[in-house]
Parts: structure tokens; C-alpha cells; sequence
């Protein structure tokens, strides 16, 4: 009988390898490892709150009111938030 997640059918297949290796001179494997290396580096500047943290956001057609508490309960789930600042343009 197959495996079943969520109504769906789902393959497992086990490996005898005791380590995987990737190839280090395939062109894709290079890229994704410069993108970890660039978006692991990002994270972490983004962690200690320096300040090149700088997140500006743009509210389109407004239906419900955003207060700073929203905002500060959305972009906290993300990373410390150091200071809010609101405005409305006319």
C-alpha cells in the first residue's frame, strides 16, 4: 500500500549511501552555493539589527486600518524590530 500525506501519494525511497557529494564544478551547484553564502550573510546582518536594516513598506488600496502595533506584530515574526515610522501621503 502506498504512503498517503494529506490525500496524496507520496514515494520514499531509502539510500545505502553513507554520504552524498555534490559536484563542485557543475555551474548550477557554483550559483546556489554564492546564493546561500550571499542570503546566509544578509540573514545574519539582518539578526544583529545594523544599520543597513531598512525596511520600507507601502500600504496600496487600504481596506482594513494598519496601526504600528499591525505592523510591528507582522514584521516582528521575522527578525527584531528596532523602529517604526508611519506616514500618510495624499
Amino acid at each position: 500500500m502506498p504512503a498517503m500525506i494529506n490525500d496524496r501519494q507520496v514515494f520514499a525511497q531509502f539510500s545505502n549511501h553513507g554520504e552524498l557529494r555534490t559536484d563542485p564544478t557543475n555551474c548550477t551547484n557554483q550559483q546556489a552555493h554564492v546564493a546561500l553564502a550571499q542570503a546566509t550573510d544578509l540573514y545574519e546582518i539582518a539578526q544583529r539589527g545594523g544599520p543597513n536594516c531598512v525596511l520600507r513598506v507601502s500600504i496600496i488600496n487600504l481596506l482594513y486600518p494598519v496601526t504600528i502595533d499591525v505592523l510591528h506584530q507582522i514584521f516582528s515574526r521575522f527578525g527584531t524590530v528596532l523602529k517604526i515610522i508611519t506616514f500618510t501621503k495624499h
